[in-house]
């Protein structure tokens, strides 16, 4: 499956303080997400990239975007999209997105 076929995945990265950032980093470190979506996580880099040299000890690259339009859907790779950089009040829960941020598909929905 080419780069552009692959489903887009949005994960939330949970709690910082909690293991959400360390379960993100071992499943995206994992060759078989890589190849099967384009996974990119709504978050903060910083604890991200904590998890992924202190906590989880893997040789990824936390790699935070501020659109879509700047991620690289390679195995290796963990795009971040600040979560600070979404516009207040983009969606409600299992409501579609108000307003589109730069760089987001056309048709997403936020759940």
């Amino acid at each position: 499956m080419d780069s552009q076929t692959r489903p887009l995945i949005g994960i939330s990265m949970g709690d910082p303080a909690g293991v959400g950032p360390e379960i993100c980093v071992k499943s995206l470190a994992d060759p078989e997400i890589c190849r099967i979506c384009r996974p990119v996580i709504v978050g903060h880099a910083g604890c991200l990239r904590d998890a992924a040299e202190r906590v989880c000890r893997l040789p990824v690259t936390i790699r935070a975007v501020q659109t879509l339009d700047e991620a690289r859907f390679e195995q290796g790779q963990v795009n971040v999209l600040e979560a600070g950089s979404l516009p207040a009040g983009i969606c409600s829960s299992g409501q579609k997105f108000r307003q589109q941020p730069a760089g987001w598909p056309t048709t997403p929905s936020c759940a």
